[in-house]
């Protein structure tokens, strides 16, 4: 039993990107630099909550239920995310022992970083496709977060 709609609204979401989370293939260590492997991974995992018919459902009928859970607090799905990446990132990192392919830092801030900068291509995802440019744009997603991990190879971050 839920407290109200909007309770059990947010357990099945909770519930359905979760599942996707699990379900998204994990890069094994030996497919390339730990930054092309978290690059994969994030933009699989954020093509596929995007492309989500529940998610889709929510930001055609009520984008306003869904604001919220990007902008007020960090839910289980994006903690859960986040969490899944950090040592991913850490493997990338010569701080941490990992391949130097992913700037040195503080692996779960970062894993934090990339699953907010994601937020925006899932919930502008139904909005840019309705444009003719808005592939081009989704197409951005992929060199957006390489650029946040790569390494810094000037002592400075940019």
């Amino acid at each position: 039993r839920f407290e109200s709609f909007d309770r059990l609204m947010s357990a099945l979401l909770t519930q359905e990107l979760r599942e996707i989370l699990t379900e998204i293939p994990q890069p094994q260590p030996d497919a390339g630099p730990a930054r092309r492997r978290a690059v994969d991974l994030i933009v699989a995992g954020t093509q596929a909550i995007a492309d989500h018919p529940l998610v889709r459902r929510g930001l055609a009928v009520d984008p306003e239920y869904l604001t919220p859970l990007m902008v007020t607090r960090f839910g289980q799905t994006q903690r859960s995310a986040a969490a899944l990446l950090t040592p991913l990132l850490a493997a990338g990192m010569t701080s941490q022992g990992g391949d130097g392919s992913i700037r040195d830092t503080d692996p779960a801030g970062l894993a934090l970083a990339c699953v907010t900068a994601t937020q925006s291509f899932i919930f502008a995802a139904p909005a840019l496709e309705s444009r003719p440019e808005g592939a081009a744009a989704l197409a951005q997603l992929r060199p957006l977060i390489a650029g946040l991990l790569r390494p810094d190879t000037q002592g400075e971050t940019p």
